[in-house]
This record gives C-alpha cells, sequence and structure tokens, in this order.
C-alpha cells in the first residue's frame, strides 16, 4: 500500500511539470479570446450536438491564422466547464515558452481534478515509474499510464460525454509531430473499455 507521504510526494512532481499557460482560462492567458454572442452560431450549435453524442468523435477545427479558431475552441471549452464536462485542455501559444513535451502530464493534472477517485491511480503511475514525467519518456507509455489506464475505472460511472481541447496545435509541433499527437491520443482514447471522451483539435489546414 501506498504512503500518503509517497502520493503526495507523486502529485507535487506531476504538478511541477504543468505547463499552466496552456490551461484554457490560465491568468497568463489573459485576455482571453472567445467568441461575441452573436458570432459562429451555427457552427457553436454544430460542435454542441457533436459533443452531446454517446459515440465517440474527434473534431478538427482548421483554417488560417487569426480567423478565430481559438475563440472557438475558448467558447466551447467555457460552456463545457459551465455544464462540468470539461475533461481536459492544452491551448499551444507562441506568445508563452511552452514545451510540447508536457502536454500529456498537463492533460493527467487536469484529469485528476476533473475525475478525483483516479488522483491516485495517476499518483501511482508517477509513484512507479521515476521517468514517467520526463520529455524523454514515450509519449505512447505517457498517455497509457497517466490517461488510458486511470481512465479505465470511470466506465460506468458517466451520464454525460465529457471534452478533451487541443487548441493551435501548429503552434508548437512540426505537421509531423502533430500528426502523432493526434493518432496516438484518437487511437488510444477509443477502447470500449473507456469513458466517452471527444477530442477537438483546432490548427492550421497544413497541420
Amino acid at each position: 500500500m501506498d504512503s500518503p507521504h509517497s502520493s503526495n510526494s507523486a502529485w507535487d512532481r506531476l504538478c511541477d511539470v504543468v505547463e499552466y499557460s496552456g490551461i484554457f482560462d490560465s491568468e497568463k492567458r489573459q485576455p482571453h479570446s472567445r467568441c461575441m454572442v452573436d458570432t459562429c452560431v451555427a457552427l457553436r450549435g454544430t460542435l454542441r450536438e457533436l459533443l452531446d453524442r454517446h459515440d465517440r468523435t474527434n473534431i478538427w477545427l482548421n483554417g488560417l491564422a487569426g480567423v478565430g479558431k481559438t475563440s472557438i475552441a475558448f467558447t466551447v471549452a467555457e460552456e463545457m466547464k459551465k455544464a462540468r464536462r470539461l475533461a481536459a485542455t492544452f491551448f499551444f501559444s507562441h506568445k508563452h515558452a511552452q514545451s510540447g513535451a508536457k502536454i500529456i502530464p498537463t492533460i493527467a493534472y487536469q484529469l485528476a481534478l476533473t475525475f478525483p477517485r483516479i488522483r491516485d491511480d495517476i499518483t501511482r503511475a508517477v509513484e512507479g515509474d521515476r521517468m514517467l514525467l520526463s520529455s524523454d519518456k514515450s509519449r505512447s507509455d505517457q498517455i497509457q499510464e497517466l490517461i488510458v489506464n486511470p481512465l479505465r475505472a470511470l466506465k460506468f460511472r458517466q451520464d454525460m460525454p465529457y471534452a478533451i481541447i487541443i487548441d493551435a496545435l501548429d503552434e508548437c509541433f512540426s505537421a509531423e509531430e502533430a500528426a502523432r499527437l493526434v493518432a496516438l491520443l484518437t487511437e488510444m482514447l477509443s477502447g470500449p473499455e473507456l469513458p466517452i471522451i471527444h477530442l477537438i483539435f483546432t490548427s492550421r489546414p497544413e497541420v
């Protein structure tokens, strides 16, 4: 059995590597970019319908720089948080010195807050592998240990689908790296034993 000190130490180590500027409503991201009340109404309505579905959906919003992808992603994240259905976010931005290597630990940190009962599963994974939070660790291993395995406990404890929103992939990853991350997340979170968590990605068209 893990001691409380061990669990707290692992949680502290996770918190130390979180990229807080990547969380959509972080104070570091002020002023926040959101949609005006009467803008993008049709698109936002379509997204709401997709996010209410009980079959897993992967959504890619793409467009040229400046067309409002981040505003839409932020507004959807805000609405999902108010509905208590936002699992996690990561908003990339060239305005902050962000590390793409921290995306999985940052998502895991938010999942532990959204679903408190899996926090111990996440901290046990960190405690069991001293290199799990390292930027040298395989991203596939991080997703498996920090996200997939803990989420298995939630399959039968879910009334409505949740969402993970990742904005501006092209701000921190090459097209090849972004495609690999998207492929890993969509494939590894698609298992029938996992809760329904829709994935939303935004990027420029070339990604």
